[in-house]
């Protein structure tokens, strides 16, 4: 499981909530440009070091002059770690003590130029790898980066000012993937002074919408709103660029009432109300437009605002010890419609992280999950074919003293059948509401050289075989031995 390709865009459109971030200037460098300066480096989790480096330059695939300030991102697959640096005044890069080992390099979210990922492998995928051997100083790289094409517009309130709470509707520009399957999103730079957006780097067409992510955390049932100013996505603009690279004036006026409702209540398996429950509702093509809600004492759920067309609804009261469900629901010509679920009891596993003399071990910025060991080859619940956003769970749930996994959802229908590690403590887990059956805990220390060596229960070793469990199940004591590879 990588869950970097899952968070990376959102890492790079600057919203990945409660990542470690801190910026370090380091030392003078010199490659065989000539460039000599002091580079700064913003960090996302803990620094890849070594023996290695990486360097080249950028410049426009258009006219081959160098582009500076462009932010480059390096990124190490091993501990999923990221360094963003600018490009020098000619053009120039650096990543300097990193070690060997799988990467990914990129130039992303540069005015005027669409993101080019360096590929000399010609592998698949938004962000594709390459590695690094020991020691190895690899030089003499060049990036052809091509013309961008932007959008830009208003965010109005419906009397057409600026609205107050502006600073909590970032703006993003949908585009299509190249297998035409689903959506990638670009952030928008939005200024609060005056309510204009400016989103660059965009190569395709694009939906333009303003989302509530407040709205989305707390549960407040806000729907994102597309340009012109229409809930559903088959009423907004879809912004071409047939004539000229730059389209402005894309207003988006957003709205708080119309559209379509969905409603439903949340029972268990007894027919007793749920409450707490966290509905989240979305695009199966495009996730990202997603609206949020929690169920009343009552058990029951609303949301307005929503368009016609296919969604995914997704449930989630594993602190109250229910397996997470999901279905998807067609909204059309009614008005309202109804979405009712029956919760099943599942099970909750816990325990701590010890080194290999037993020990307390810190998880720094790792993730882990549990799983049914169904024998399939194709998992229904695969976490590649969903999305994450962190801090963008049920807020009942116990707080995740690292990163952590929770905020992730897959496509589907029925019961989830993995369940995401949350770390209430540096060296303690816990997985709640997990489906019963033959689980299987899998855990990926963020740590160099570092890998799980052992799963104990009960004096059994449970990292191969799993652990049978039954619905209501309370399992506490496992033991994570973690130690090097």
């Amino acid at each position: 499981m990588d869950k970097r390709k899952v968070t990376s865009r959102l890492v790079l459109g600057c919203i990945a909530v409660g990542l470690a971030v801190t910026a370090v200037s380091i030392y003078v460098w010199k490659d065989k440009y000539g460039v000599s300066e002091v580079q700064k480096e913003t960090l996302v989790g803990e620094r890849p070091r070594g023996n290695c480096s990486i360097s080249g330059r950028v410049v426009s695939a258009t006219t081959g002059n160098p582009i500076d300030h462009a932010r480059m991102y390096l990124h190490y697959n091993v501990t999923h770690g990221s360094i963003f640096i600018d490009t020098a005044r000619n053009g120039t890069f650096a990543f300097n003590d990193i070690p060997n080992g799988p990467f990914s390099l990129q130039m992303s979210h540069t005015a005027g130029y669409q993101d080019v990922a360096y590929n000399p492998e010609n592998n698949p995928g938004q962000f594709p790898d390459f590695s690094l051997k020991d020691g190895e100083q690899r030089s003499g790289i060049e990036l052809k980066a091509a013309q961008a094409r932007r959008i830009s517009g208003k965010i109005l309130d419906q009397n057409g000012k600026i609205p107050a709470n502006i600073g909590d509707w970032p703006v993003l520009a949908c585009v299509k993937n190249d297998d035409d399957k689903g959506y990638q999103t670009v952030q928008a730079n939005v200024d609060r002074g005056n309510g204009s957006y400016v989103v660059d780097g965009l190569a395709k067409p694009a939906y333009v919408m303003a989302i509530n992510w407040q709205a989305a955390k707390e549960g407040n049932a806000s729907p994102p709103v597309y340009a012109p100013g229409v809930f559903s996505r088959s009423d907004a603009t879809w912004i071409t660029f047939d004539e000229k690279p730059n389209v402005d004036n894309v207003d988006i006026t957003l709205k708080k009432e119309g559209g379509l409702i969905l409603k439903g209540t949340v029972l268990d398996e007894a027919g007793e109300a749920v409450p707490e429950a966290f509905v989240v509702v979305h695009r199966p093509d495009m996730c990202f437009d997603f609206v949020t809600a929690y169920t009343d004492e009552r058990g029951h759920y609303q949301i307005q605002g929503l368009g016609d067309g296919e969604f995914s609804v997704h449930v989630d009261a594993v602190h109250r010890g229910f397996v997470r469900m999901r279905t998807p629901v067609t909204l059309g010509k009614a008005s309202t419609a109804r979405r009712d679920f029956a919760l099943p009891q599942g099970v909750t596993i816990s325990g701590k992280f010890v080194d290999e003399e037993g020990k307390d071990w810190q998880i720094g910025q790792s993730y882990g999950e549990a799983s049914i060991i169904t024998g399939e080859p194709n998992h229904p619940s695969d976490i590649g074919s969903g999305f994450s956003l962190t801090n963008f769970r049920n807020k009942h749930r116990p707080k995740d003293a690292g990163r952590g996994s929770g905020g992730s959802f897959a496509r589907g229908d029925g019961a989830y059948d993995r369940g995401e590690l949350i770390f209430p403590t540096t060296n303690t887990f816990i997985v709640q509401g997990m489906m019963p059956g033959n689980t299987k805990i899998v855990f990926s220390p963020n740590k160099e050289k570092q890998k799980v060596v052992k799963i104990l229960y009960n004096g059994q070793d449970i990292m191969e075989s799993g652990i049978e469990t039954k619905p209501g199940q309370e399992i506490k004591d496992v033991a994570i031995f973690v130690g090097t590879e």
